[in-house]
């Protein structure tokens, strides 16, 4: 069988995999911070309850063509509100409800250097 240009054939895909090329998995539950910094570099999926306000992000070492996915838990006592790294593009607003989590995927972009949105989120799960 023959695969499309850019393609890669299932062994091969299987031994990036195993050698961690150009793939990133699990998640990252962050340690809360007012200025998380999300690096794609290591995990492409970020989690992150929040305690108190985000007043700024950061998001580092994307790879061109990497999905990102932010899911956010708000407080359980007080609505707090997130803010989004600069260079992600098209992001959703969180959900004020306590305890709900808010979900969101992205595609970044290497020559551009942003991440943007490829769904329009989910808000108060």
């Amino acid at each position: 069988m023959t695969f499309p240009v850019g393609v890669l054939e299932p062994q091969e895909a299987v031994s990036q995999i195993s050698r961690g090329l150009n793939v990133r998995t699990g998640v990252a539950s962050l340690t809360f911070s007012a200025t998380p910094i999300f690096d794609a570099g290591t995990l492409s999926v970020f989690r992150l309850s929040l305690t108190a306000n985000v007043t700024s992000s950061t998001l580092v070492n994307g790879t061109d063509g990497q999905i990102l996915t932010f899911i956010i838990k708000q407080d359980p006592a007080v609505a707090r509100t997130f803010a989004w790294p600069a260079n992600v593009k098209g992001a959703m607003v969180i959900s004020a409800g306590l305890s709900t989590v808010s979900a969101q995927a992205f595609v970044f972009d290497g020559p551009s250097g942003n991440a943007y949105a490829v769904s329009p989120g989910v808000v108060g799960q």
